[in-house]
């Protein structure tokens, strides 16, 4: 047997929490609301890669990289050039990602901004912070 087959080689345990069916319209709403204030670029950002993840099926790392030179607008695709599986996958845009793309290119919002400065409630350096995400 080999230890590619029995996964040896990934002791990584899989995550296994998903939003429920009954979960999703809240936590959509949610994420609808960081964007309530359109001069927070942060929160607007934070939006956007929760729902560029939501409806792509990207992995964080895959959405909080990807930057404008793989969204092509024109053919409405982006491309992933550093996958899990080391393959690049070219993905079509649904009519709500291709929209807020569209929106943060005329808004010359970068594709994915979040990360730079620490938490200083936490001083986590992690992308989505849960107290930079607290809304007053």
């Amino acid at each position: 047997m080999r230890l590619s087959h029995t996964r040896a080689w990934y002791p990584d345990t899989r995550r296994r929490t998903v939003i429920s069916h009954t979960q999703l319209p809240p936590w959509f709403q949610a994420v609808i609301a960081l964007k309530g204030d359109p001069t927070d670029e942060y929160a607007t950002t934070v939006a956007d890669d929760l729902l560029l993840l939501l409806f792509t099926g990207m992995r964080r790392p895959e959405g909080m990289t990807l930057t404008w030179d793989a969204v092509d607008l024109t053919e409405r695709t982006l491309l992933l050039s550093d996958t899990k599986n080391k393959e690049p996958l070219k993905l079509p845009l649904s009519d709500f990602v291709y929209g807020m793309l569209k929106e943060r290119q005329e808004r010359a919002i970068a594709v994915h901004t979040v990360t730079a400065q620490p938490c200083a409630a936490c001083e986590s350096a992690a992308s989505l912070c849960r107290h930079r995400l607290t809304r007053a």
